[in-house]
This record gives structure tokens, sequence and C-alpha cells, in this order.
């Protein structure tokens, strides 16, 4: 499912720092979204600047020799992302993780998927407003992080062999 918006109006090359709404005009969907992209930016360069990729130094995510996932947090070009549970989970149970693979045995390596994905009101009720009468304002974004594995000839930092942005 993908966010409804009339249009993406942030462009990171005209280095806007901020949006203000004037008085007396009409607030747009894309005025507001940008403000977020904007902020959302900022704040991802300014940890990818201080951090760099990688766990933090402590509570970081960590994988047992028995490919189990401890619950943690990392780092990935700056965007903060986690693996929530109450214990280790198994390589194969991790939450979202849809049809897992089971892992080969030998001469593969391990990588962090990140990526943001629109949440809607059809997935989460909790985001229709009651004062509204149920109507749909606003979707959300929810930062995921899977472990996954790839063949060792697989260059999980290569845009031609793993893309960082889907064509879906």
């Amino acid at each position: 499912m993908k966010t409804q918006i009339a249009k993406d109006s942030h462009q990171a090359a005209k280095r806007y720092s901020s949006v203000y709404q004037q008085q007396g005009r009409a607030v747009l969907d894309s005025d507001v979204n940008e403000l977020s992209d904007i902020v959302k930016t900022r704040l991802n360069d300014a940890l990818d600047d201080a951090i760099k990729s990688g766990a933090p130094a402590s509570g970081g995510l960590a994988i047992n020799n028995d490919f189990t996932i401890e619950p943690g947090q990392l780092y990935v070009d700056g965007i903060p992302a986690e693996v929530i549970s109450d214990a280790a989970v198994a390589f194969t149970a991790q939450t979202d993780l849809i049809n897992p693979q089971a892992l080969p045995a030998n001469d593969f390596l391990l990588y962090a998927d990140v990526w943001e994905r629109s949440v809607t009101s059809l997935e989460d009720a909790a985001l229709l407003d009651p004062a509204l009468h149920g109507a749909d304002t606003c979707t959300r974004t929810q930062t995921m992080c899977q472990v996954k594995w790839g063949a060792n000839t697989l260059g999980v930092m290569d845009e031609a062999q793993n893309p960082s942005i889907g064509d879906a």
C-alpha cells in the first residue's frame, strides 16, 4: 500500500532548510510532507556524520554463533533501525520477515536490510480520526530492519546488484 499524496515536492538539490506556513494561505500536504522530509534528511545526515554505519556502543544488534539475532539498534546511512524482542530471535522468526529462506550450509554473508514503509489506516485503525467520524487523515512510515543472507559473491553495497531503492 502506498501513501496517497498530491506531489513529492522535496528537492534535496535546492538545499531548503525549512517550510513556513503563511497566514491565510492553503495548507497543502506537499508542504507539510516536504518539511518532514527536510527534517528527516537533516537528522539522518547528522547521525551519519556522527555515527556512520554500525551498531552503537551499547545495546547494538548482534548475531550469535547459532545465527539467532539479539535485539538492539543499528545505524545504516544515519537511519536508526532496531530489532525489538524480549530475547534472541531465530533468523527465520524475525518480525515482519515473510517466507524467510533457511540459511545455506556455507559460503554466505549476513546483512541488515533497512527501509521505510508506508502504514495506512487499512493496517492500523488507530490512524482514523474519531473527531472526524473516522476520516483517514495521515499515513505514517515505519522503519523496518531485517537481517538477510546473500551469497558471498553478492556485493550488498553494489547498487547494480542490490539497489537501495526498489522499482516496484
